[in-house]
């Protein structure tokens, strides 16, 4: 008897993404935006000829009426002929999201949060990203200045703002001390920074805005998580020092203080680690979105190595979905289907009972997220009633 609980019309909350582009793309265009890279393709290949383009071809491709797994020119021919506009209202409502937590800290070239909720029909987010904030303010402020101001600015997010996130695996990486930084340390280095450069890479001033983030005080009832990027992505990061069991030293001293929720995005090829943490940290949650998207058919293998060991209270789906609308669909369909065959495998087995792994699923697809962030109320059709 098969499970097969996450239906592909399962609502899911998408606890991390990105705005889409509103723009017609070239085909060069597009398929760069398939792959986490900065580098343009060697000769005789394409992006396409991937996981995550065969994914594109088999879940993308009938939405865009065109038979499954249609040929990729065949594809993008069609993407054109329909426009962006009617491309991304397709491809992000066939996703069946609930809401979305949009980190904004890209251009403004992207679909805004408000944009993306309309073409999804679900309320949209904002994650607030930590080094942008901390930028806005740099040529503002003095150094003396500058602990209480960002102090000031998280304060004042608005109420669209339900976690935050820190880019320090691209900044700097994740071999940093972890306790927070003493005030005069601090006005020290942005004093430093303010001298020499703009973009945000000192660790010092980094450990701050992360801790700064982890000690506020709760909204709606609860504190606002703040989201790591760990593990894989383009070529402006170097993925050993990614790895989130380096950060065990900060984590360790956040659960000390009782700091906000950490959240530990992507994670591949980390997962294990991040699996391991989630377990042994009250305060540590594990999401694998971006990995799931791009493994394409190989996404349920990543999913079975996380849970091995995190609890299933604490994993989250997202798709960490930028640029291409596509992202939305193949990440929440890979994480469907993922999660369905290991349920399926687990109650074949006898591992579990039926309704034991119906109330995984609800928490895993929607549940455990809503539980997390300072949402505000969400109407819940009845197959998605919070558990």
């Amino acid at each position: 008897m098969k499970f097969r609980f996450p239906s592909p019309d399962h609502r899911l909350l998408d606890a991390h993404c990105h705005g889409v582009l509103s723009q017609d793309l070239a085909d060069a265009e597009f398929e760069s935006l398939t792959a986490e890279r900065r580098l343009p393709p060697g000769p005789g290949w394409s992006p396409m000829d991937s996981p995550v383009g065969l994914a594109i071809r088999r879940w993308c491709a009938p939405v865009l009426d065109l038979p499954t797994h249609a040929p990729a020119k065949e594809y993008l021919q069609r993407r054109r002929e329909l426009g962006f506009a009617e491309t991304n209202r397709r491809l992000i409502g066939a996703a069946s999201l609930q809401a979305m937590l949009v980190d904004t800290g890209f251009g403004d070239d992207l679909a805004t949060p408000h944009e993306l909720a309309a073409l999804a029909g679900a309320p949209a987010y904002e994650v607030l990203r930590l080094e942008t904030v901390a930028e806005s303010l740099r040529d503002e402020v003095t150094a003396t200045e500058f602990p209480e101001r960002f102090e000031a600015a998280l304060d004042a997010a608005g109420p669209d703002v339900v976690a935050f996130k820190s880019v320090l695996a691209y900044r700097f990486g994740f071999d940093i001390a972890g306790e927070p930084p003493t005030r005069d340390v601090v006005v020290g280095a942005v004093r430093e920074w303010q001298r020499v450069e703009t973009r945000l890479t000192d660790p010092v001033i980094l450990r701050f805005i992360i801790w700064t983030a982890l000690s506020r005080k709760p909204f709606r009832g609860k504190r606002r998580p703040v989201q790591l990027h760990t593990g894989f992505g383009d070529t402006d990061l170097d993925l050993h020092r990614a790895n989130p069991i380096l950060l065990t030293g900060l984590i360790r001293s956040a659960q000390q203080v009782d700091g906000a929720p950490i959240v530990l995005l992507h994670c591949y090829p980390y997962h294990r680690e991040a699996a391991y943490l989630a377990a042994v940290y009250p305060g540590v949650h594990v999401d694998i979105g971006l990995a799931v998207g791009h493994l394409g058919a190989s996404a349920g293998n990543l999913m079975r190595e996380v849970m091995e060991l995190a609890p299933f209270g604490k994993l989250h789906y997202s798709s960490d979905a930028y640029g291409l609308a596509e992202f939305f669909l193949v990440g929440a369909m890979g994480f469907r289907l993922g999660l369905d065959a290991i349920l399926d495998d687990w109650v074949g087995g006898g591992a579990v009972a039926a309704g034991d792994a119906r109330a995984i699923a609800e928490r895993v697809l929607s549940g455990n997220s809503r539980a997390l962030y300072p949402l505000r109320d969400i109407e819940f059709g009845a197959d998605q009633s919070p558990s």
